[in-house]
């Protein structure tokens, strides 16, 4: 056995790391690191996704609150106009009914109207 292989050996056995096993932990740590910034990379990637998906739900979702508020307002205005809209109605008719009636006395009175 060489002395090369000899301290190879003995290194093995006690554990220690020779030079090249260290320069395959390093080639690994460096492909392990190499994956790790592509996989945070891709997260990265992920969640400027997924919060910019959020943001525009919210923006949604606040567009529809405010078309919600926007149609009840639509509902509320026009529920006022039909109520006006009857009241006047009802007016007409009240009016129209005291005019038959004036009309009705002036006839029993001889009168005429115009």
């Amino acid at each position: 056995m060489s002395r090369n292989s000899r301290r190879r050996y003995f290194a093995r056995r006690q554990g220690r790391i020779t030079r090249q096993n260290a320069r395959n932990l390093a080639e690994q740590i460096n492909q392990l690191k190499s994956e790790l910034s592509d996989e945070r990379e891709a997260t990265m990637t992920w969640k400027r996704r997924f919060n910019r998906a959020r943001t525009e739900v919210s923006l949604v979702r606040a567009r529809e609150k405010y078309l919600k508020k926007k149609v009840n307002q639509l509902i509320e205005f026009n529920n006022e106009e039909t109520s006006i809209c009857w009241n006047l109605r009802e007016e007409i008719s009240r009016l129209n009914r005291e005019i038959e009636r004036l009309e009705g006395n002036c006839n029993n009175r001889g009168w005429t109207s115009e």
